[in-house]
């Protein structure tokens, strides 16, 4: 566990003593110290990694870079290892994406097929490395890439940024699979992996909601679903609304903000679908959201307030 102390206040209120404080202050700067060494190693190692590939720009040399990053990274960056967790953390995640980066490029030149099965073997070896090297940012990001086995795909032009999910019910019926997995498999995990699988968790249930928010306007991939977003709009509705009541039943903070967070995208999608974009309309989603922000803060607030109870899942 991590906690931030505001050594020079707690001295002030007689919190600490004059002895504490120099101790603390002294373990802080030590702190520091790596802290600032490992930036300086990661950007050079970077530096060098970039200028290697450059020599030689292949996938080959991008996957051998790679893999020689996380093999230094993984045992850096565990949790137990206290000298330099951010430098190995830093190397872990570079050499990850350098990785995928180069199986993805030598599969996606074969067929189709081959696109699909590097955006799973790479789903695969992220999440190896999330569990080895303890990295919830991997573990995020091997859900990603399953999004893109299903075919989705983001991008950005011209100030507008854009998110293609291709097959809305599958991505919904898939993710929805994966979070309830990983929920249910949650107990019977070890400790140390319980935080990767939970993370895992909440970005399947991210992806999830993201099919039905494409699902509310387009309506499915299927033949004869085309018309029916208003199906998918109600059927998400009633489920951020059972997922809204059933994180605040467990005091489970996470689940309610996501909810929220979702259940505003869903209100304010269908808002301007129905009514025209103008100026009062504009104002009155901009009050109805400051509203709904406002409630959500008190609860959150209240949430803090209340007794530590048994973490849940999300």
């Amino acid at each position: 566990m991590k906690v931030t102390l505001d050594l020079d206040k707690l001295r002030a209120q007689g919190d600490i003593t004059q002895g504490e404080y120099v101790r603390l202050l002294a373990c802080a700067e030590r702190s520091t110290t790596h802290l600032a060494l490992s930036i300086i190693l990661a950007f050079g190692i970077l530096i060098v990694a970039g200028g290697a590939l450059m020599l030689f720009p292949s996938p080959v040399a991008a996957i051998a870079m790679g893999a020689v990053l996380v093999v230094v990274g993984i045992p850096l960056s565990r949790r137990a290892q206290a000298v330099w967790p951010v430098l190995g953390s830093i190397l872990l995640v570079l050499g990850a994406i350098l990785l995928c980066e180069g199986i993805l490029r030598t599969t996606m030149v074969l067929s189709a097929d081959g696109a699909i099965l590097g955006h799973l073997g790479s789903a695969a070896i992220l999440a190896l490395c999330a569990v080895l090297g303890d990295s919830g940012l991997l573990a995020a990001g091997s859900v990603c890439l399953l999004l893109g086995a299903l075919g989705s795909w983001t991008g950005y032009g011209s100030g507008a940024y854009m998110l293609c999910i291709s097959q809305p019910i599958a991505t919904i019926v898939a993710f929805s699979a994966l979070a309830a997995g990983l929920l249910a498999a949650l107990p019977h995990l070890p400790e140390a992996h319980r935080r990767i699988a939970r993370i895992a968790g909440c970005m399947a249930v991210v992806a999830a909601n993201l099919g039905f928010w494409v699902g509310s306007i387009w309506g499915g991939e299927q033949r004869g679903l085309h018309d029916q977003a208003h199906l998918f709009a109600m059927i998400w509705a009633i489920l951020l609304l059972g997922a809204l009541g059933f994180g605040i039943q467990r005091n489970d903070r996470w689940l309610v903000n996501a909810a929220a967070v979702f259940a505003s995208i869903h209100l304010y999608t269908q808002w301007f679908a129905l009514v025209q974009f103008s100026a009062p309309s504009v104002i009155v989603a901009g009050i109805g959201l400051i509203v709904l922000a406002g409630g959500f803060l008190a609860w959150n607030r209240s949430m803090m307030r209340a007794p530590a109870a048994t973490p849940q899942a999300p």
